[in-house]
């Protein structure tokens, strides 16, 4: 599929080039038809990929090393120098392990490279059904909150800038999913870190200094794990490419799958590394959005995925999964209950739902696959529309507070309705993050501890979101109406909306077009025939009737909102001729020292959780 290698190649170097176009204008505003002209091109791209392999009927294509320049220098030059820049900030910094993990970093890719001189890989790009996945979700998502950006960043002094590191995070994820070869896919992931980095200091204060390097140094350290992994691995072959591996896992190194985990979990902030992704809230929100739905987090997530093959019949690994993914949904959807800032509820709320994704690979069935898929794409698409809504809130008001949103369906309606449909997206039936909670309830219910896990922290998330909504749907007193949704933040939104409602109607080809594809290849059946009906999801349990399910929630949705009107005239509490004002606000039990006192907890707990992922494949290999 040699058009399909031409197309994967421009995913690359579109948003790249863009970025150093934007890199170049420094200090003068970025041209809007220029990033406009971008997204368009990188979303045609993409659309005529997934056009070319679905339609195609096309599951997997290659392209080979063979009559192409040898890249691997290349490749190396870039993560030496990631690795130098990184080694610099510590420095500057004086944040000494920083640099140590650096020059570390830097040293063990030097040494990587001496043991694969000269070895075969075969293709340098491969890309299959969940490669496609990612690139839809990197490419679209990423190019509409781009497109938001233009309006709340229109008066940034550090434009150029900005633009340019979200371009080339876009490009960075791009040739992370589609590397065949692991040392590339490292490289890629190095720059995703890079670009995560400058995005969360973008303001230079030193609030977000201090953020950005929790962050930096937390990646490092699962880097680190990452280039040890290779190492073991290239001791034993020198082809370290992904899916010759996959018909020759009994060259895999028993203790490389433990470090390719820690890898993940530092990269999709799970416990006991979720702090990192907290912090980065300093950031500009349309960075915030693109960290949480299209770019980093969903990294570590899709090299679980694809490793997910290698793994999923060994208990002590899976195990070790679902404990490290249920701990940090608990952990995480705790937190959140004690938030008011929005922000900071969509944070915890995407470390928890990670760790759902993380559960749903520790279940190592097919339904668990299944379930991952879906919470993995509805997630992206739902994060996006919350953020986004947020931001365009906190541009016009000033305040990402919950308790500031009183009253948002009468003074706001657009913003509150796409905050509804973002909530709904994520807790109820029948969309898929939903379906995917309930496909992983229903097979864990013989595991105690994990239920408990899951319906502890199913209940939190629907108290938080829940309590967001209703203050949303409280009235107030008739104020100046705020100016109109800007078209600029509109758009992303109508057509993330689009994208999510989407999702929800055909959520069971979505499966016959993505998981079946993905779960032929990696264990040659599927839950789902091809003929399957299109309005019924098979879970553990039986057929769910998603169709039902979302013509109740639709009728009920428009009920309550029919009723919420704005009132004519405002009447005020009687305070019996006191001079105070009464206002009606929930109340937190916030307080910073018991989150850090909660947190310390949870994250000894993840430490604990780790020594032992660590220890148990090395005994097990000593007992074999």
């Amino acid at each position: 599929m040699i058009e399909g290698g031409w197309l994967v190649l421009g995913l690359i170097l579109v948003p790249a080039v863009a970025a150093l176009v934007c890199l170049a204008s420094m200090g003068r505003p970025v041209s809007r038809t220029f990033i406009w002209g971008t997204v368009v091109i990188f979303w045609a791209l993409v659309l005529i990929l997934a056009g070319l392999m679905l339609f195609q009927d096309v599951w997997r294509f290659n392209v080979p090393e063979a009559g192409l320049p040898d890249l691997n220098l290349l490749i190396l030059v870039i993560d030496l120098a990631l690795s130098l820049a990184f080694a610099y900030i510590g420095l500057r910094r004086k944040n000494w392990p920083i640099l140590i993990m650096a020059l570390l970093t830097f040293v063990l890719c030097l040494f990587l490279e001496s043991q694969l001189h000269g070895g075969n890989v075969g293709y340098w790009v491969t890309v299959d059904r969940l490669s496609l996945l990612m690139l839809l979700i990197t490419n679209l998502v990423g190019g509409a909150i781009c497109i938001f950006s233009l309006k709340y960043m229109e008066h940034d002094a550090h434009q150029g800038r900005f633009f340019a590191l979200m371009l080339l995070f876009i490009a960075s994820m791009n040739g992370a999913v589609v590397s065949s070869n692991m040392l590339w896919l490292f490289c890629f992931w190095e720059a995703t870190t890079f670009c995560s980095f400058a995005l969360i200091a973008h303001d230079m204060s030193e609030k977000a200094l201090k953020a950005a390097e929790r962050a930096l140094a937390l990646t490092l350290l699962g880097a680190l794990a990452f280039l040890l992994g290779l190492i073991a691995l290239a001791d034993i072959t020198s082809n370290i490419d992904l899916f010759y591996l996959m018909s020759h896992q009994d060259l895999i190194p028993f203790f490389l799958l433990p470090l390719l985990m820690v890898a993940a979990f530092t990269k999709s902030a799970q416990v006991p590394f979720q702090s990192w992704l907290v912090g980065a809230m300093v950031a500009p929100t349309p960075v915030s959005a693109l960290l949480h739905s299209a770019t980093m987090v969903n990294l570590g997530v899709y090299l679980l995925m694809r490793i997910w093959p290698w793994y999923y019949l060994n208990e002590s690994l899976t195990t070790m999964l679902l404990l490290v993914g249920g701990l940090t949904f608990l952990a995480s959807s705790i937190m959140a209950l004690r938030q008011s800032d929005a922000k900071r509820v969509l944070a915890y709320s995407t470390i928890g739902t990670l760790g759902l994704i993380f559960m749903t690979l520790g279940i190592g069935s097919i339904y668990g696959l299944t379930a991952a898929f879906l919470l993995l794409v509805s997630h992206a698409v739902a994060k996006a529309i919350l953020f986004l809504s947020v931001g365009a809130i906190k541009h016009t008001s000033g305040s990402q507070d919950v308790e500031d949103m009183e009253g948002l369906l009468s003074d706001r309606r657009f913003l509150a309705y796409s905050i509804y449909l973002g909530v709904f997206l994520m807790i109820l039936p029948p969309f898929g993050v939903f379906a995917g909670k309930l496909i992983l309830l229903e097979a864990v219910t013989s595991q105690v501890l994990v239920a408990f896990l899951l319906v502890i922290g199913m209940a939190s998330m629907t108290v938080y979101y829940g309590k967001w909504l209703g203050r949303t749907l409280v009235d107030r007193a008739v104020g100046p109406r705020p100016e109109r949704t800007d078209p600029t933040f509109a758009m992303p939104l109508l057509f993330l909306a689009g994208m999510g409602l989407l999702l929800v109607v055909l959520t069971v080809p979505f499966i016959q077009m993505f998981v079946t594809s993905g779960t032929f290849t990696f264990m040659g059946r599927s839950i789902l025939p091809l003929d399957s009906p299109w309005w019924e999801l098979p879970t553990p349990g039986g057929m769910l009737p998603l169709y039902i399910l979302l013509v109740v929630i639709a009728a009920s949705f428009l009920l309550l909102t029919s009723w919420v009107r704005r009132p004519e005239e405002a009447t005020t509490a009687y305070a019996c001729g006191e001079t105070m004002q009464i206002e009606i606000a929930g109340h937190y039990l916030y307080s910073e020292r018991t989150e850090t006192n909660v947190r310390t907890a949870f994250e000894l707990i993840g430490i604990g959780l780790l020594l032992v992922l660590m220890i148990v494949p090395w005994m097990l290999e000593g007992i074999a």
